[in-house]
């Protein structure tokens, strides 16, 4: 008599009060919602957030892992404060790993999605005739989507995920900067590659285009430490009035 196989069936995840406290101070970090380098007090976001400190401390453990808070002698626990430096190792991985995802996804765009992005960029080029950058970013976001979406390798999907939370952070910083113009570059030969389905010219193009965003990210870092740099100039001289 043969002995009947047994399927083994995962039972369904649903989200845990960790992970949703996990999100939600995710979501605080990567929106600039707390200060660069601010210090996380579990007991204070326990508060704020109605909840226990225990679904805190595992959220802010899950962040460590991610690279977004860093903790220090003492258990000082912090949101990362990125420097320049993080910002070259993690353009320079981006720029290997995504061109490679632009080289796999040309030929595997479902024509809907690429016509979805040909009417994006259409807009975006003609808000930047306008003088509106918001287009361009739009049109950005959604054309990373895509080509690491149609990549067909999940295992590049995954290690992309864990540096686009701190690429969202990046430009989520731009966009408070003055120095900050943008991210239309390249675009357009990015979008006529994948129109040809030329995986090669694709890879080229977003290499190019994540370069200029690179440079662009330094400007945007160089011009963040001017402006603290005033503030902290404009504290110390409103003290010193004060005390006078």
């Amino acid at each position: 008599m043969k002995t009947k196989k047994v399927v083994s069936i995962s039972r369904i995840a649903y989200p845990t009060l960790s992970d949703t406290v996990y999100k939600s101070i995710k979501e605080l970090i990567l929106n600039h919602g707390f200060p660069r380098g601010a210090r996380i007090r579990d007991e204070e976001l326990a508060a704020q957030l109605g909840v226990s400190r225990t679904p805190v401390r595992e959220a802010i453990r899950t962040l460590i892992r991610d690279g977004l808070v860093e903790v220090f002698p003492r258990s000082m626990t912090r949101v990362r404060n990125f420097t320049e430096q993080d910002v070259i190792e993690i353009f320079d991985i981006r720029i290997e790993l995504e061109s490679l995802a632009a080289r796999k996804s040309a030929e595997r765009i479902p024509a809907d999605q690429l016509r979805r992005l040909e009417a994006l960029h259409d807009a975006a080029e003609e808000g930047m005739r306008h003088g509106s950058p918001k287009g361009a970013l739009d049109f950005d976001s959604e054309m990373h989507r895509i080509i690491l979406e149609n990549c067909g390798n999940e295992r590049l999907k995954q290690i992309m995920g864990n540096i686009n939370d701190s690429v969202t952070y990046f430009r989520k910083l731009g966009e408070r900067t003055r120095a900050h113009r943008g991210f239309n570059y390249r675009h357009r030969e990015i979008m006529r590659a994948l129109s040809r389905e030329d995986g090669d010219a694709a890879a080229k193009a977003l290499a190019e285009h994540l370069l200029m965003a690179k440079e662009q990210t330094l400007r945007d870092f160089e011009q963040l430490k001017l402006e603290e740099a005033d503030e902290t100039t404009a504290r110390r001289a409103y003290r010193g009035r004060i005390s006078g």
